[in-house]
C-alpha cells in the first residue's frame, strides 16, 4: 500500500477502525465504552505517529503523504515528556524534539485545549483542519481553531490549509 501510494503521490489518511470492547461486548455502560474507545483510539494513533515520525518506516516511500486522525493520538502531550526524558538521559535536544516533520495530523475531534497543546508541542505547520469530516461535523473543528490560544498566523495557517505547506 505504501509503495503504491508513494509511486502515485497519494495522501493516506490513517484512522483506527471500528472497535468493540473486549471487556464486555454486551456492556450497556456507554460512559465506560466511550472512555475505553477514546483511550484505545489515542493509543493506536500515538503508536502509529511514533512509528511514522521516529523510525525509518517511511524512508522508502517519499512520495506518499501520511495524515493521522485525532491529533496523532497523545503525541502532543507526550512530546514534552519525551523531551524531558531525553534531556535527563543526556541526549541532544534534537533527539528529544517532538516537532512533526514527516506526518500531518488532523484536528477534527479535538477542542481548543488540545489544538493549542498540539501547536505548542508539535509545531503548527503539520496540523490540518478537520479533515475527518463528514464523519464528524466541521463546525466544531472550526470553532476549536477559532477559540484555541494560538497566535493569528498559526490560526490562519490551519484555517486556510497553509499549515501543511509551511
Amino acid at each position: 500500500l505504501f509503495a503504491t501510494a508513494s509511486r502515485l503521490g497519494a495522501h493516506l489518511f490513517i484512522h483506527p477502525g471500528a472497535w468493540q470492547s473486549p471487556y464486555d461486548p454486551a456492556a450497556s455502560d456507554e460512559t465506560a465504552i466511550i472512555r475505553r474507545r477514546a483511550v484505545r483510539f489515542q493509543n493506536d494513533l500515538t503508536a502509529a505517529a511514533l512509528t511514522f515520525e521516529h523510525t525509518a518506516f517511511l524512508d522508502p516511500y517519499p512520495g506518499a503523504t501520511v495524515h493521522l486522525a485525532n491529533l496523532g493520538g497523545t503525541l502532543a502531550l507526550l512530546a514534552e515528556r519525551i523531551a524531558l526524558t531525553a534531556e535527563r538521559m543526556g541526549l541532544t535536544p534534537e533527539q528529544g524534539d517532538g516537532r512533526l516533520r514527516r506526518i500531518l495530523i488532523d484536528s477534527a475531534s479535538f477542542g481548543p485545549g488540545g489544538l493549542a497543546l498540539a501547536v505548542a508541542n508539535l509545531g503548527p505547520n503539520r496540523l490540518l483542519l478537520g479533515r475527518d469530516s463528514p464523519a464528524l461535523p466541521l463546525a466544531p473543528a472550526i470553532a476549536a481553531v477559532t477559540a484555541a490560544v494560538i497566535n493569528e498566523d498559526e490560526r490562519r495557517a490551519i484555517l486556510t490549509g497553509r499549515a501543511a505547506k509551511g
